[in-house]
């Protein structure tokens, strides 16, 4: 586990500096999910709320969320340094975010209204999902929310047939084969994509209510719950 997880540093650590330019190029619909995971967070636009943003990257969905909730405080964690480098000068005109170089299995929660997640939790290994996920429930204040964008395995052998056939079409739009290659050896060691409907029933079992899709792409689909 450590092995794997020193490998997704390494490889984040490396790319940072390019991630922004990456993800549009590798991830189908990355800017509308972060748009359709702000807009499911169910608070009034100037509320005071606070927000940690787990596996934060360079800051997208913290930017999103302050564009929104200008009165927010957020607090990004990532396992990369370089990433929060990368959050740090694209967020400096907010005074509003504090950021935490961790592993998200060892970060310390505080009480939030939201918690915010993209591309990151299919890391994890299943077997620690049912205990992550409580701890992310337990976090919350009650009414709060916890929301999810990421890869999701299809629930046959033919719509996951069809899901990496539909990523691998928008991969050769915009990536080389050699890119398509290496992004496919980093998919196979460093991802644990899980299956919807096991995702749903982790929440359910983590004490979430009013758990929803809100949209799927294939391969890709943002979802989330209520405490």
């Amino acid at each position: 586990m450590k092995d794997r997880f020193n490998s997704i540093k390494e490889h984040f650590e490396r790319e940072a500096v390019l991630f922004d330019q990456n993800f549009v190029r590798f991830a189908p619909h990355y800017k509308e999910a972060i748009e359709a995971l702000v807009l499911a967070l169910p608070f009034a636009r100037g509320k005071k709320i606070s927000v940690a943003d787990l596996g934060c990257g360079t800051g997208n969905i913290t930017r999103a969320v302050l564009e929104k909730y200008p009165h927010a405080r957020v607090t990004c964690v990532d396992l990369s340094q370089q990433m929060i480098a990368m959050s740090k000068a694209k967020l400096k005109a907010y005074k509003n975010v504090e950021f935490c170089v961790a592993d998200l299995r060892d970060f310390k929660f505080n009480r939030y209204d939201a918690v915010v997640s993209s591309l990151v939790m299919h890391h994890l290994e299943p077997a620690d999902k049912k205990v992550f996920y409580r701890k992310i429930y337990n976090s919350l204040k009650k009414g709060g929310v916890f929301y999810n964008s990421d890869i999701i395995i299809g629930s046959s052998r033919h719509l996951q047939d069809i899901s990496m056939e539909d990523w691998l079409k928008f991969l050769r739009k915009g990536c080389s084969s050699a890119e398509i290659r290496r992004t496919l050896k980093n998919h196979k060691r460093e991802d644990r994509p899980a299956n919807l409907m096991n995702e749903l029933e982790l929440f359910r079992a983590a004490g979430f209510r009013n758990i929803d899709v809100v949209c799927k792409w294939y391969y890709f689909s943002v979802y989330g719950g209520v405490k």
